[in-house]
């Protein structure tokens, strides 16, 4: 006898009580996440920092921490990447009290000792599917970041190098070693 996965739904996901536990759905498969470290939190905020600077002074965009991105129903997959920039284009007027039915321009993900490789394939797969452009990976241990585009390309950035917007985000680059300065 097969025992059948239980598939969630997005309605049962906010039924779930506030207990402090990040949960995702993939595919209405319920996924619960350790919470950060600080260290997590910390490359999170200065991230955030460098986008939002360039995306005020160019006014072309939000860059928003774990929005809520609903990417598929039946079954429902909901994720929320540490940190996506969303052009203005692409927000248009959506309502921003509710979940974005669609993934980031660029979506960027902080990998915990505790992600698997098949976790990071399977959310940069759907982030890229739903309409990312460009997908960033950050690990913090070796101080890499993994870039994945939309056409295939994907390259690794190590600390020396420099991350940039492309035509995604026109102007923004930005020394991955910013992001590392205090590990």
């Amino acid at each position: 006898m097969v025992d059948q996965l239980k598939l969630y739904t997005v309605a049962d996901l906010e039924a779930m009580p506030e207990d402090g536990t990040r949960r995702e759905l993939v595919e209405g498969e319920l996924i619960e996440l350790p919470a950060p470290k600080p260290d997590h939190n910390w490359i999170m905020a200065l991230l955030v920092g460098f986008l939002t600077t360039h995306v005020l002074q160019k006014r072309i965009g939000k860059v928003i921490l774990i929005a809520g991105c609903q990417l598929s129903h039946d079954p429902d997959t909901l994720l929320f990447p540490d940190v996506g920039y969303f052009s203005s284009m692409r927000l248009g007027d959506h309502d921003l009290n509710e979940y974005l039915p669609f993934a980031p321009d660029i979506a960027v993900e902080i990998i915990s000792p505790s992600n698997t490789q098949e976790e990071i394939s399977t959310k940069t797969a759907l982030y890229l599917r739903h309409g990312a452009q460009i997908v960033w990976a950050i690990y913090p241990k070796s101080q890499l970041v993994y870039v994945y585009r939309a056409d295939g390309t994907y390259q690794i950035v190590g600390r020396d190098g420099t991350l940039d917007g492309g035509t995604v985000l026109p102007g923004f680059s930005l020394k991955v070693s910013a992001l590392f300065e205090n590990n």
